[in-house]
């Protein structure tokens, strides 16, 4: 029986507690103080209550989830992108807490002086304008030659060996003629390169720690970018399953993904640095990778040789993704900074 009474949100007539168009609870009065303090509690213990009724069979019972949510249980679980929202914000925030970035500044030439190449002994001097040329203190260093190979910059290891900075290099380019100048290309990874080595040597960490830690700190737009990919990996997989759409493609992956970073928190920040091991690191690593080959064979029902031929495939395909993401990040570094 209509009463008269109507949702101030949206204007439809309500019958009971909550407006059946918009959801908005019916008040006789204004809302008061400790409505809203009631509110707040309610809606913190929902999500307290729908984060652990996704994330218990999410962690302990491949595919569950996914076919729980995928099966019309939304309300009662955690929205999948929430979840992985969550669960990544709170890992990347334990992880970039745990070490401070760390910044030098370069020894430089100073204004009135430039590096040359001094071609006859193989080696850089700096070479004040006005006054006799002196030699860079050479400083060695016993890693130079694998960051020479790894970096693919040519002539790195010797300005790396001779404590060439990225001022030196630079002055000394811009001393030389157009036609030998290095390239766009090779000038600026040069000084990325060069950047990252005296950034990594100052942490301790060398080049290649360096140029590591860089590619940790991007993984979390990477992973963004890559999420749906995943999603598209797997629908091109099983592209005749016409009862599967992208969306449960991307479901399944944002449990997958939210799960990678539940367990490296348990296991990186709680349970490893508790008993001081990395036993349980090791285990949850273990785990993921059996873990997606039992969702994929409980969700998509197929049998044991065709799932695992299509795991391995993906394996494959993602990883090829995830190096070239990381390259391009790096690339973009280079040219950006």
């Amino acid at each position: 029986m209509d009463d008269g009474r109507s949702c101030r949100n949206c204007g439809t007539p309500v019958a009971g507690r909550y407006c059946g168009n918009c959801g908005q609870r019916y008040r006789e009065k204004k809302e008061t103080f400790g409505d809203l303090v009631n509110e707040f509690i309610g809606s913190f213990t929902n999500f307290d209550s729908r984060f652990f009724r996704t994330v218990i069979p999410l962690l302990t019972r491949p595919g569950r989830a996914t076919r729980l949510y995928m099966g019309g249980r939304q309300t009662s679980m955690l929205h999948p992108v929430r979840l992985y929202l969550f669960s990544s914000f709170i890992y990347f925030l334990c992880l970039f807490s745990c070490g401070s970035e760390t910044r030098i500044s370069h020894d430089r030439t100073g204004p009135d002086k430039t590096a040359v190449r001094d071609t006859s002994r193989d080696s850089w001097i700096i070479a004040p304008t006005n006054s006799e040329t002196e030699k860079v203190s050479v400083v060695s260093d016993a890693d130079s030659t694998f960051n020479l190979s790894i970096s693919g910059v040519e002539g790195l290891d010797t300005m790396i060996r001779d404590s060439i900075t990225p001022d030196m290099y630079i002055a000394m380019q811009d001393a030389l003629p157009d036609d030998r100048r290095d390239g766009f290309f090779k000038r600026n990874l040069t000084v990325e390169s060069l950047e990252l080595y005296y950034k990594g040597k100052a942490e301790g960490v060398g080049l290649i720690g360096k140029i590591f830690n860089t590619v940790m700190h991007n993984i979390p737009k990477t992973l963004f970018i890559l999420l749906p990919l995943f999603a598209l990996l797997l629908k091109l997989l099983y592209i005749r399953r016409r009862q599967f759409n992208y969306v449960d493609h991307a479901v399944l992956s944002l449990h997958y993904f939210s799960l990678v970073f539940i367990l490296l928190l348990l296991t990186e920040f709680v349970l490893d640095p508790l008993f001081n091991t990395v036993f349980f690191s090791n285990v949850a690593i273990t785990w993921l990778v059996v873990y997606f080959f039992i969702a994929m064979k409980r969700i998509y029902g197929q049998g044991f040789g065709k799932t695992l031929a299509k795991y391995l495939l993906l394996a494959g395909m993602f990883s090829i993704l995830l190096i070239a993401a990381f390259v391009i990040n790096f690339l973009i570094g280079a040219f950006v900074a």
